[in-house]
């Protein structure tokens, strides 16, 4: 089975998520867009902050689980920058695979999106 999680809960099944592992029955991916706590609020304004997240994917891999880091979405001027730092920040953790999702607008996304972006990140 594999998990993707974007919170600090699953914090909560380390020892059932152990036993799955011991087993080769799970994995998790761990989604971090952003290490920037304001941007991520304008992204993800209902999730924890990477340290969080960063926190989880260490617990995981001290109880065996094989983590991935999942950064998603991607978007190009507005966190792409960051991309090299939290590879390195989850390599750290003990995060043994990465993978990322670029943000895909199709049709009448795009124009939505670009309000969005006017008004959460006018800059």
């Amino acid at each position: 089975m594999s998990l993707i999680t974007k919170g600090g809960l699953m914090s909560r099944d380390l020892d059932l998520l152990g036993q799955l592992a011991e087993r080769n029955l799970c994995s998790v991916a761990v989604s971090v867009p952003t290490m920037d706590d304001e941007l991520k609020r304008v992204l993800e304004p209902r999730v924890p902050a990477a340290a969080v997240r960063f926190r989880l994917i260490e617990d995981l891999v001290e109880t065996g689980v094989p983590v991935s880091l999942l950064m998603a979405p991607i978007i190009p001027a507005v966190n792409d920058a960051e991309i090299e730092n939290i590879v390195g920040q989850a390599a750290a953790c003990g995060a043994g695979h990465a993978a990322w999702i670029l943000l895909r607008l199709p049709n009448e996304l795009k124009q939505i999106f670009g309000e969005w972006l006017e008004t959460h990140l006018p800059e």
